[in-house]
């Protein structure tokens, strides 16, 4: 059960021991920093959630999170890690990624590709493009232990947890889910989509949750196909209506910025924007209808409440480049970015707490 929290703002307080927070948090490459900055300003101002969803590279930082982490001395870390030359000669950082890959995470899968090159001699049949343009070309190093780990972490905590795989073949999304959040999928599991379904939180879903297209689909999880989940919904929204404020850490600005596409680069920029942005608008667009149907009167039971909805977005478009590499300004920007949002809420929920006061 999650603790009571009362949480200063100004000369007064604002009691959360009621409202159920929860954070849905997409993630993606090279703005991460966007989520952790979020979660680290979440600590610093004091706001719990009780429940969180996850995607993709963001399930690692939330993980560190629930470890008692130093977020952003982390971060910084990471990043510096990654970024050996200055900023200014930023293509050669991702020229090392490419070439070493990400420590920790994945290699090159050079070794395949020279082995499917010696297989292919004396093989009239086999196709150019599989063997010069192959689907698996990195692979990833994290051990087991490291799944192992984060799966007993997610399923020890008292914060709900939701994280998704995606299964291309037959078109299915598992949402998968610790014993603190099964009250909250319990609702979908009885009356969602029948593309959609839910599963418990294990080392080997942990795994395909962070399988990337880029490392082929040859591997099976349980027998199944599965893909990080990421690719079919960025960010899991729908099993938070069961909270009263949900805070939405969009690692994607809200427009695309001073002018239209003009080059490759921008157009792929472009592209990752509209894919990863779709599924998100469709989850938005059912939270604003179910919100009218409560005004309305239409809707009873355990979700007969509005669902306040605060987004917290990226405030500019990383480049298509920049996708594969963490920066430390998206991080600093985020943080003081969140925290503002946040306090402004608290001040917002203190007022109207206030109000009720004299009113009562």
């Amino acid at each position: 059960m999650i603790e009571d929290l009362t949480t200063m703002v100004g000369d007064g307080h604002v009691d959360l021991s009621r409202r159920r927070i929860g954070f849905a948090l997409g993630g993606m490459g090279g703005a991460n920093a966007h989520g952790v900055a979020f979660l680290k300003a979440s600590q610093h101002v004091g706001v719990k959630p009780r429940i969180i969803s996850c995607t993709s590279g963001m399930i690692h930082w939330v993980a560190e999170y629930l470890r008692g982490k130093s977020l952003g001395d982390e971060m910084k870390a990471y990043i510096a890690a990654l970024r050996v030359y200055p900023s200014q000669f930023n293509h050669l950082n991702l020229l090392r990624l490419m070439t070493r890959g990400l420590p920790t995470v994945f290699e090159p899968n050079h070794m395949k590709l020279a082995a499917r090159l010696l297989e292919s001699i004396g093989k009239p049949d086999t196709r150019l493009e599989d063997i010069l343009f192959p689907a698996d070309t990195l692979r990833p190093i994290k051990p087991a232990s490291y799944f192992e780990d984060m799966a007993k972490v997610f399923n020890e905590s008292e914060t709900g947890i939701l994280l998704n795989t995606f299964n291309p073949i037959f078109g299915i999304e598992y949402v998968h889910y610790n014993e603190a959040a099964r009250d909250s999928v319990g609702y979908w599991e009885r009356n969602g989509a029948p593309f959609t379904q839910y599963r418990p939180i294990t080392p080997e879903m942990l795994r395909a949750a962070l399988w990337l297209l880029n490392y082929g689909l040859e591997e099976t999880f349980d027998g199944e196909t599965l893909i990080d989940g990421v690719y079919h919904r960025q960010i899991i929204l729908r099993e938070l209506m069961g909270c009263d404020t949900v805070f939405i850490g969009r690692p994607l600005s809200v427009d695309w910025g001073d002018h239209i596409p003009r080059n490759a680069v921008e157009m792929e920029t472009f592209k990752t924007k509209m894919l990863f942005s779709s599924s998100y608008y469709g989850e938005l667009n059912f939270i604003f209808s179910h919100n009218q149907n409560v005004a309305a009167g239409r809707v009873t039971g355990e979700l007969a409440h509005e669902v306040e909805l605060q987004e917290v977005a990226i405030e500019k478009n990383i480049d298509f480049l920049g996708f594969f590499l963490e920066n430390e300004d998206v991080y600093d920007t985020s943080f003081f970015k969140s925290k503002a949002i946040i306090r402004n809420w608290l001040a917002e929920r203190a007022a109207a707490q206030a109000a009720e006061k004299v009113t009562a």
